[in-house]
């Protein structure tokens, strides 16, 4: 059986916990975890290239690393049309799996392309048009079109991301789409914690739990009203607690939504923002949390209900973009928009132990379905499939 030579196009990793890193990895370990007649390469960049430290371990892996910061879109970009594509031609890479949106413009062999999600024109239509998220729209605009157009397969993480590629671009045929989702972040260590972080942030249980980076579409200010509307309304004793960096878009706002949200609340005692969060005291926060809420109006996948699954708590959500389809009836759903809506849902499943059972019961089959070994199947039999052709 010949054996091929095939490539990770990492340069676009960074350090932190996002969904998208979790897939890069994700996929990477699994594939080496299944496939061990074919030789693999990951071009991964020096400020980032220890996150795959532990996968050095594969006998059938090389990491090429290459001296540029990852967090430099610029370099990043000249590095994977100069450097990148010279490695392509030395090592003989009969393919190229690039992980994150696009392929580059020069790329000198086959391509597969993970298009994540097209979030950057929901920005555009539906949010102030700041710097940074008028640029992720003209960056998406020019590069996925060149993509669809030159790539073997486009890799996506639902079905909600093919729709939205058929509703912008009209004359794509579905063939050259295949969906195989994701999974929890297994990078995590979830049976270690930080079982002092309550007491160290000042959070009491009982508490509703949102895990996200700060972001205009994640809704925020939303779930902020419909917190204190549940306080008012329901008298719950939670505490809403908030993790998450804030995020670039938000520097280009004339004002902080979010922080405003919280500044007004007549229960801002009750909101503890935590900001960035270790995943070790994630992990105790998952653990103790009564429910874990988000209202988020785009999500191409929506990793953290996935996240929340893994500690078998109980979930209310958004029922916009991707969420029902990846939370199934593992979750509760509610109006982005309606925070009388929000409220009802959320206070339901806190005192309906019928309902709450159901769900954790279902969360269990969206875990099975959502599993690393079954995507990493699914990737290499493309791969195979572009291979032998």
């Amino acid at each position: 059986m010949k054996k091929y030579r095939i490539a990770f196009n990492a340069l676009g990793m960074k350090k932190n916990s996002g969904g998208i890193e979790a897939y890069i990895y994700g996929v990477i370990k699994s594939i080496l975890d299944i496939d061990t007649e074919n030789q693999y390469y990951i071009f991964a960049g020096k400020s980032t290239a220890d996150v795959f430290d532990s996968l050095k371990k594969y006998k059938n892996l090389k990491i090429i690393v290459y001296p540029i910061n990852t967090n430099n879109s610029t370099i990043r970009v000249i590095t994977e049309h100069t450097l990148m594509a010279l490695g392509i031609i030395c090592q003989r890479i009969n393919l190229v799996h690039h992980m994150i949106q696009y392929m580059p413009r020069f790329c000198p062999t086959k391509s597969v392309t993970t298009l994540h999600d097209l979030s950057g024109f929901y920005f555009y239509e539906n949010l102030p048009h700041t710097k940074v998220m008028t640029k992720y729209y003209n960056y998406l605009k020019r590069n996925v079109k060149y993509t669809l157009s030159h790539t073997k397969k486009i890799i996506l993480v639902s079905d909600f991301t093919r729709s939205e590629i058929h509703k912008y671009y009209r004359n794509i045929d579905d063939s050259l789409l295949v969906t195989t989702g994701m999974a929890p972040d297994p990078r995590k260590d979830r049976t270690t914690s930080n079982e002092h972080v309550l007491e160290g942030k000042q959070i009491i249980r009982p508490y509703i739990l949102s895990v996200s980076i700060i972001r205009p579409h994640k809704n925020y200010p939303f779930l902020i009203r419909t917190f204190n509307l549940l306080k008012r309304k329901f008298k719950i004793p939670h505490q809403l607690v908030i993790c998450g960096g804030m995020g670039l878009e938000m520097h280009g706002l004339e004002k902080n939504d979010f922080l405003e949200e919280i500044n007004n609340s007549p229960y801002k005692k009750d909101i503890k923002y935590l900001g960035y969060t270790s995943n070790e005291d994630l992990a105790a926060l998952f653990k103790n949390a009564d429910i874990y809420a988000t209202a988020t109006k785009y999500e191409g996948f929506g990793t953290p209900i996935i996240e929340a699954m893994m500690y078998n708590i109980p979930i209310a959500c958004s029922q916009a973009a991707s969420l029902p389809e990846v939370g199934g009836e593992g979750c509760a759903y509610f109006n982005p928009d309606d925070e009388n809506n929000a409220a009802e849902v959320i206070y339901k499943v806190l005192s309906d132990n019928t309902q709450k059972e159901y769900m954790l019961s279902k969360q269990k089959e969206r875990l099975a379905h959502y599993s690393w070994n079954n995507i990493a199947n699914d990737i290499v039999a493309i791969y195979k499939d572009i291979l032998r052709s």
